[in-house]
């Protein structure tokens, strides 16, 4: 039915109806402050208290509508972005898609943010549309959602910043802005039984996005990461996840990063593996911690004949 959809213009009208409540939305913002900030004046229990309870209870009823009603419309903007042709007219100037979608995601309905952080990654497969998002802050608004309980939204919001991190400069941020603790604990979280293994695999393909960065690499150093990717590889070659092997090297060239995977006879248990396995990854891995003067790579001379065996 987008054909028909298209022709009655309730894509048109639907925007119109979210840019009527987006001008609400900001007016019930400042009316809501205003009333918390006469709250905290009045005394618990008198009748201005009770007046002025009965007016949040009000506002907070409207929002929950309003929510219900984004909710569908952005619902019905999704669907008709299957067309190219009109989700490049939803982006345009005149529409102002990303805007709308950004400022979602300060609001507490779940379900409206999670539809939010979906279009929003489907949108940032363009890069003009990449480009607009960081003007907007976009890293900044998503520090908030990452980690969460909440498993469907922390798996979009992991989806969407995958795709925003092949932007060197907002990968730089996401790094800056301390993202790599958040999603090391994203992870944590994901692993555990009732978890999301989707979830983690987004997880830690994002650590290894953020570990590509040369100039942000030490960040990882006072993070729980590295004994996370410590644990991994100490599952043995064939065992250990690609993705832990990959981010272990690029955390490797990092002389604080480094000191610490070779830490507590890790070195030691990586050439024991190699050997075994003649894996060429864990090889690079061991070759990176060789080339820093460091106090382990003494530790390199009870290897000399195993390495050349290899």
């Amino acid at each position: 039915f987008h054909a028909t959809i298209s022709q009655h213009r309730v894509g048109a009208l639907t925007f119109r109806t979210i840019e009527v409540e987006s001008e609400r939305s900001m007016q019930l913002g400042q009316d809501m402050e205003q009333l918390d900030a006469h709250l905290k004046t009045l005394q618990p229990g008198s009748r201005d208290d009770e007046v002025a309870q009965k007016k949040v209870k009000k506002l907070r009823s409207i929002t929950r509508k309003q929510d219900k009603l984004l909710t569908v419309s952005f619902h019905i903007l999704l669907n008709l972005a299957e067309d190219t042709k009109v989700e490049k007219k939803m982006v345009s100037k005149k529409m102002k898609l990303i805007p709308h979608l950004i400022s979602l995601l300060q609001r507490r309905n779940l379900e409206l943010r999670q539809l939010a952080v979906m279009f929003l990654k489907k949108l940032s497969i363009f890069r003009e549309n990449v480009v607009e998002m960081g003007r907007l802050d976009i890293i900044g608004k998503l520090s908030s959602l990452i980690p969460n309980d909440h498993q469907p939204l922390l798996v979009a919001v992991l989806r969407l910043l995958l795709n925003l991190s092949f932007d060197s400069s907002l990968r730089t941020k996401m790094a800056l802005m301390d993202y790599a603790p958040k999603i090391t604990e994203a992870f944590n979280r994901s692993r555990g039984p009732r978890g999301d293994g989707a979830a983690s695999e987004l997880a830690l393909t994002m650590l290894y996005q953020l570990s590509t960065d040369q100039g942000t690499r030490h960040k990882f150093r006072h993070t729980e990461c590295i004994p996370l990717v410590i644990g991994m590889l100490s599952q043995g070659g064939g065992g250990a996840d690609r993705t832990a092997v990959a981010l272990a090297i690029n955390l490797s060239l990092a002389p604080g990063n480094a000191e610490q995977l070779a830490a507590k006879g890790q070195l030691r248990q990586l050439v024991r593996t190699a050997s075994q396995t003649m894996d060429n990854c864990l090889l690079k891995l061991i070759r990176n911690l060789s080339v820093h003067d460091l106090p382990y790579r003494e530790e390199f001379r009870a290897y000399v004949d195993e390495l050349l065996a290899m």
